[in-house]
C-alpha cells in the first residue's frame, strides 16, 4: 500500500453506509453559483425519496431565481450531529428541478415534515399547504 496521504479512494463509503447516512441526517449544504459564477453554499433540511434528495426554499431566495437560470448545484451530506458518528461524508452533483406543480407541493410537504419530525404526531398538521416551491436534485 501507498503510504501517501493524498489518496483517498480507499475512503469512500459503501453503497450501504450512504444509503444509511441519507436516511439518518435530516440536513444538508445545498451549493449554487450565482450570475457572477461565484459559489454559495447554505444548510438546508432535505428528504431522500426515490434517489433524489428533496429540499424547499422560499421563491424569492437567490438559490431558486439562480438555479433556475442554471440548475447546476451540488449538496453535501455528513454523519455529524447523527447516531453513526462523525467522519462520513458524501456529495453530489448535478441538475435539479424545482417544482410548482399542486400535485408535488400536495405529497412533498407532509412527507418532507413527517421526515424532519419523525415521532411527532403534529407534523402533518404543520406542513404548509401553499409553500415555497420544492426542489429535487
Amino acid at each position: 500500500m501507498d503510504d501517501s496521504y493524498e489518496d483517498l479512494t480507499e475512503c469512500g463509503l459503501s453503497d450501504e453506509l450512504e444509503e444509511q447516512l441519507i436516511h439518518t441526517q435530516r440536513e444538508c449544504t445545498f451549493m449554487w453559483t450565482n450570475k457572477a459564477g461565484e459559489a454559495f453554499g447554505v444548510i438546508m433540511s432535505f428528504l431522500p425519496k426515490d434517489g433524489r434528495l428533496w429540499l424547499t426554499a422560499a421563491e424569492r431566495r437567490a438559490r431558486i431565481s439562480a438555479i433556475r437560470r442554471f440548475p447546476r448545484a451540488s449538496v453535501c451530506v455528513n454523519s455529524t450531529g447523527t447516531s453513526m458518528g462523525t467522519g462520513k461524508t458524501v456529495t453530489y452533483k448535478g441538475s435539479c428541478v424545482v417544482h410548482d406543480s399542486r400535485e408535488v407541493k400536495d405529497w412533498f410537504y407532509p412527507e418532507f415534515s413527517r421526515h424532519l419530525r419523525p415521532d411527532d404526531e403534529a407534523a402533518d398538521e404543520d406542513a404548509p399547504t401553499n409553500g415555497a416551491p420544492p426542489a429535487s436534485a
